[in-house]
């Protein structure tokens, strides 16, 4: 059995926030934001519950109604330092015996715009240089399904990832957006995107002296659902995760060569804004969560809220 998710405002959210298109922007800058929805249905039942957005987001919904014993998480948070974006999305979905619907999804999405001048002693003012400047996206989406394929069980996770780079100067720009997306309703995944994580090179004219603009953003998300038809027996469970807690991140210069592609050994980039030295590569200030250890605890506060519940009514 194929379980479509529903379909819900706010519920499965890509989020493009896209910073940075042109170099008329006031830096520096940053924004961050996350949020998550979780619901449970059990049919034929007059009781529901559901959780919407809170900060930090950590919603986890259960229930049991009859022979029903469900519970869905979503967790989701986000933080913007200078020349670093991290963003973490997971949700977990759970059912046992007895027909249900359950739900739930978070995303979260963060940017930062910030200028530099490049500088070099061994190059004349003014003078035509090609920089080669390093983006990395450091990251993973995974969906993971159990107990489908048996007749009336139905279970499916969503994740996804966009990201988007820009260095803008006065004789050249780049601009990139990547994006990729894993679906799992049953027990085949279908991926779709036009990138994958890793290190990406870039090649941009500049002139020394000169102010050049950096933007860098993204959004994560991740959903997942669960159902069990009326006369169906077993369990089943959904996931999602999209986790790039390490981040979008700025890579450094590389190289810098003048016109006449001699090397230049000596240059600068420091902002006056944030003092951070773009010559170097962005390093984390803080440890990282690990996804798998919030995928987790996600599916375990839903374990354990559904078997409080039923203790209650036992």
């Amino acid at each position: 059995m194929k379980l479509e998710l529903p379909g819900r405002p706010g519920t499965l959210r890509r989020v493009a926030m896209v910073i940075a298109t042109s170099a008329a922007f006031s830096a520096p800058a940053s924004a961050a934001s996350y949020g998550g929805f979780a619901e449970v249905r059990i049919v034929d039942s007059p009781t529901a519950q559901s959780a919407a957005d809170s900060q930090p987001v950590s919603v986890v919904a259960s229930n049991r109604g009859g022979t029903a014993l469900v519970g869905t998480s979503a967790v989701a948070a986000a933080r913007v330092e200078t020349a670093g974006v991290h963003l973490v999305a997971t949700s977990s979905s759970i059912a046992s015996p007895g027909p249900a619907l359950i739900y739930s999804s978070g995303y979260a999405t963060g940017g930062f715009t910030d200028d530099f001048v490049f500088g070099s002693t061994l190059a004349p003012l003014g003078s035509l240089v090609t920089l080669t400047v390093r983006f990395n996206v450091s990251g993973a989406i995974a969906t993971e399904t159990v107990g489908v394929g048996a007749e009336g069980l139905g279970g499916g996770g969503t994740a996804g990832w966009r990201a988007s780079f820009s260095l803008l100067g006065q004789d050249d720009a780049v601009r990139w957006e990547g994006y990729e997306t894993e679906s799992r309703g049953g027990g085949d995944a279908t991926r779709d995107g036009n990138a994958t994580p890793g290190d990406r090179l870039f090649s941009f004219n500049a002139r020394v002296g000169e102010r050049l603009y950096l933007g860098i953003s993204g959004t994560v998300d991740a959903g997942s659902g669960a159902q069990i038809l009326a006369g169906a027996s077993g369990s089943v469970s959904g996931a999602g995760q999209a986790q790039f807690g390490s981040t979008l991140s700025w890579g450094g210069i590389v190289s810098a060569v003048d016109a006449n592609q001699q090397a230049l050994t000596h240059f600068s980039a420091v902002s006056t804004a944030t003092g951070f030295d773009y010559t170097q590569a962005y390093v984390s200030s803080v440890p990282e969560p690990q996804a798998a250890a919030l995928w987790l605890a996600g599916l375990l506060a839903c374990v354990a809220g559904a078997t409080y519940r039923r203790q209650l009514k036992a």
